[in-house]
C-alpha cells in the first residue's frame, strides 16, 4: 500500500477520532476559555487617597459600566472564537 493511499483511508477517521475527543471530553471549551482569558485586555485604576463620596459614587459607575463593556466584548470574542475552532474543525 502506497504511503498517499494509507493517508487518504487515515485522515478521515483521526479527523473524526479528534472532533469527538475535543467535544466529548470538554477539551474544546478549556480551549476556548484559555484563549479568550489572553485576549482580555489589562485595566488599571488609580485612586487619589481622599475623594468626595459624590465623586467616588460616579467612579463606580464608570467602572461598572467599562466592566459590562469588557464581558460584552469577551463575550462577543468567545463566540467568534467558537465559531472559528468549530469552523476549522468542519462542524456546524
Amino acid at each position: 500500500m502506497k504511503k498517499s493511499q494509507l493517508k487518504q483511508l487515515l485522515k478521515p477517521i483521526v479527523k473524526e477520532c479528534i472532533q469527538e475527543s475535543l467535544l466529548e471530553g470538554g477539551m474544546l471549551s478549556n480551549i476556548i476559555a484559555e484563549v479568550t482569558r489572553g485576549l482580555q485586555p489589562l485595566v488599571e485604576t488609580k485612586t487619589p487617597a481622599t475623594k468626595s463620596p459624590e465623586l467616588l459614587q460616579q467612579q463606580q459607575k464608570e467602572l461598572q459600566e467599562q466592566k459590562r463593556e469588557l464581558e460584552e466584548d469577551r463575550r462577543q470574542q468567545m463566540k467568534e472564537q467558537k465559531r472559528k475552532l468549530l469552523n476549522a474543525t468542519g462542524l456546524p
